[in-house]
């Protein structure tokens, strides 16, 4: 787990207070070696108590997977073997050398759409150098954007068990809707994967994360994992035996816009935009988020550089795309 707010602010307390000694990096804590930290892990994703493995190897699934030279490569390919999967890697190799923008956002995934079409593949998966990320390729070689990842994990998982789900308020409100199918509902908390997982905790959550492709499953651990995250959603191909397209078509979709704009006073912007919009709700615990029916926008500054964060979302991409130019106007 990530420290948390108050946690973060004792470190820096400490640091400022100047009471402390220093070591050469050789004397802090100590380090072993653990070589089957990979084969571990794996073992305890296939005990996870909603899978089916059986029934997952009887599919045999062609996937395609992209790990862009990160650290995702061994423990995919263990993984989708365990599975029975027949794979076709790309950038397996854990060298560092990355063969994309690591994000793995739809624009960055471009080979991977051809791959999957080429092999006719049932699906293909990215992520990202550290693997917490996941983003999904579909059947018809349409990366459907990372926001899909967390919105079909909660979708299996409200089938699955009664629970709320929990995310942060700069995610797709796909997620909401999929919560008001099955009659349950989306807690939402600041940007920041603590603040996420104390939520989590507080509400007994079995699913969370970030609309960044981030899937947080405490029934393995309060961390996004993009390896569980496959197997979630190989299982969810498997039950309801239908593609990932045809199942994708079930969650309504929006147009999501993001810009950064460069501040010499964020707070101070901050301030003003609270007289942009008017008749919508506002919810000011991370920046300003305004909120109608069918649409968003999230305004937050950054905590480390003089820049603004803009995502809008909307039904109609126009919409969406309008709400970021009524905030660049502000400016």
């Amino acid at each position: 787990m990530f420290l948390d707010k108050g946690q973060g602010e004792k470190v820096i307390a400490i640091f400022h207070s100047g009471r402390f000694a220093y070591k050469k990096y050789d004397r802090l804590g100590d380090s072993r070696d653990y070589p089957t930290a990979i084969s571990d892990h794996v073992a305890r994703i296939l005990k996870l108590s909603f899978l089916d493995i059986p029934a997952i190897r009887r599919k045999k699934f062609k996937v395609v997977v992209d790990t862009c030279h990160g650290a995702g490569g061994p423990i995919f390919s263990l993984l989708l073997k365990e599975l029975s999967c027949r794979v076709i890697s790309l950038h397996n190799e854990t060298n560092g050398k990355f063969s994309r923008p690591i994000e793995p956002q739809a624009k960055n995934l471009k080979e991977l759409e051809k791959a999957v079409l080429a092999h006719r593949a049932d699906i293909g998966f990215a992520t990202d150098a550290d693997v917490d990320r996941l983003s999904i390729v579909s059947d018809k070689g349409k990366a459907i954007s990372e926001e899909y990842s967390l919105a079909l994990a909660a979708r299996f998982m409200f089938s699955h068990f009664k629970t709320k789900a929990v995310t942060n308020l700069s995610t797709s409100r796909m997620i909401d809707d999929v919560a008001g199918h099955f009659k349950t509902r989306v807690i939402r908390t600041p940007v920041g994967e603590a603040n996420v997982v104390s939520a989590m905790k507080k509400h007994r959550s079995v699913i969370g994360g970030e609309g960044n492709g981030g899937i947080i499953i405490p029934e393995l651990n309060y961390a996004r994992d993009a390896t569980a995250g496959i197997t979630l959603i190989l299982q969810m191909l498997t039950e309801e035996n239908l593609s990932l397209s045809q199942i994708a078509q079930k969650i309504p979709s929006y147009h999501m816009i993001k810009t950064t704009l460069t501040i010499k006073d964020p707070k101070r912007f901050l301030v003003k935009t609270t007289k942009i919009f008017s008749n919508c709700k506002m919810d000011k615990r991370d920046g300003l988020k305004y909120i109608w029916p069918d649409a968003w926008v999230h305004i937050r500054a950054s905590g480390t550089e003089p820049i603004v964060r803009v995502i809008a979302e909307a039904r109609e991409e126009k919409t969406a795309r309008g709400l970021v130019k009524e905030v660049i106007e502000f400016k």
